[in-house]
């Protein structure tokens, strides 16, 4: 067991480093050398942050407190699902961006 908790926590951990705050970093750098396309950065960062939500839920198993621990979705569902949101929530903001500056920009 210990093994199997090791190995999903390091998978969580790479997930949230590469396919969370990669691609947020890299929206920011992008947008930050090309303003104009601000639009697209944000959402391609928005959509890699929810392809990386969608697979843990799909794998029962998420990250709580960035790094703090494993959760389990058939152990605890409640927590599961909050932290799922907590992790969408990012990319829900970055969607958001493009939305506000194309009908107010």
């Amino acid at each position: 067991m210990k093994g199997r908790s090791y190995s999903v926590t390091r998978t969580l951990v790479l997930r949230l480093l590469l396919l969370e705050i990669g691609p947020l970093i890299l929206a920011l750098a992008f947008s930050y050398r090309f303003q104009n396309r601000i639009i697209w950065a944000a959402s391609g960062a928005a959509l890699v942050i929810l392809l990386s939500v969608s697979l843990s839920v799909k794998d029962g198993f998420v990250l709580v407190a960035y790094g703090g621990g494993v959760c389990e979705r058939a152990a605890r569902p409640r927590e599961f699902w909050l932290w799922i949101a907590l992790h969408s929530l990012l990319a829900i903001l970055f969607l958001s961006l493009p939305v506000f500056l194309f009908f107010h920009g």
